[in-house]
């Protein structure tokens, strides 16, 4: 077994890896089930957008801006990367406002 976040090798039982200190998929905690909520909201928005993207897509235009910001924040997903509240706010205008409340509400949930 192999830690998720540093690649160390595990011990089956270990419920911490002792080279980065990260709980391991065998151990739960009520911090790992809340921590999960934001990351969820975080998808959902990320889909909320993407989708947005295909069905505004007939409107040149509006896909300008819709485009790079998606592209934008789904990099900020994968690099783990805070986005600001300014780009949540123009992502409420120039978006999807469901997309932009569900990045608000995910970091307010942290």
């Amino acid at each position: 077994m192999y830690c998720t976040h540093c690649g160390a090798e595990l011990a089956e039982e270990a419920e911490i890896c002792p080279a980065c200190g990260c709980a391991t998929e065998n151990y739960k905690s009520t911090a790992d089930s809340k921590k999960k909520t934001p990351d969820i909201l975080r998808f959902i928005a990320k889909i909320v957008m993407i989708v947005t993207c295909a069905v505004e897509g007939m409107a040149v235009i509006p896909l300008c801006w819709m485009l790079p910001m998606t592209l934008h924040y789904n990099k900020c997903l994968e690099e783990n990367i805070p986005v600001s509240l300014a780009f949540k706010i123009c992502t409420i205008i120039f978006v999807n406002v469901a997309a932009g409340v569900l990045m608000i509400v995910a970091d307010e949930l942290e």
